[in-house]
């Protein structure tokens, strides 16, 4: 991850889905602060803060990075960013049908930009996205699990229990018994 950040290319960046922690703001503000002094400790607090931050970061939300390559992406299209942006926002209606609909590209031209850029087929970064939003409609609402199987995009509850199970070899009730547990 070093030659990503400290990498003479220029473009490549890292992406998290995190919610908006007041934590995780403070944290920013004080590595700015931090970076304004001028004194002789001020560079290496900044240093320890911004890996504190990466630290955290990657702790708590390391499932949901993306790391993307511009270079690797050249050879396609600009407008991945753009694509991987939508998909986060529409997870649960998104298809390639659809995609290839709103950005004019072909669907076999879309699975090979994403099986390029992210080592993963299209299927598989959906699925995480919705079982990833599973987890967090279990563990921090009290909605039903059919109301979360049509929130994240699930046909029924059948299809989101047993994928949820596959993946966390737990049911969605399970889950959410043990993360109710944790909390108190």
């Amino acid at each position: 991850m070093s030659h990503t950040l400290y990498g003479k290319q220029a473009g490549n960046y890292l992406t998290f889905t995190i919610e908006n922690s007041s934590e995780y703001q403070q944290l920013i503000q004080q590595i700015f602060d931090e970076s304004t002094l001028i004194d002789d400790y001020s560079n290496n607090m900044s240093i320890s803060l911004v890996n504190i931050f990466f630290g955290k970061l990657l702790r708590e939300f390391g499932d949901t990075i993306h790391l993307f390559d511009v270079n690797k992406a050249h050879s396609f299209n600009n407008d991945f960013p753009i694509i991987i942006k939508y998909v986060h926002h529409n997870y649960a209606t998104v298809s390639l049908s659809i995609l290839s609909q709103v950005f004019h590209y072909s669907e076999v031209y879309l699975s090979k930009m994403f099986k390029k850029n992210l080592d993963q087929n299209f299927a598989s970064i959906l699925q995480n996205l919705k079982l990833r939003h599973a987890k967090e409609y279990l563990e921090f609402t009290d909605c039903k699990i059919v109301e979360i199987a049509q929130l994240v995009g699930y046909d029924s509850v059948d299809h989101l229990s047993r994928t949820f199970k596959k993946v966390f070899k737990a049911s969605p009730s399970e889950y959410r018994r043990k993360k109710q547990q944790q909390y108190n």
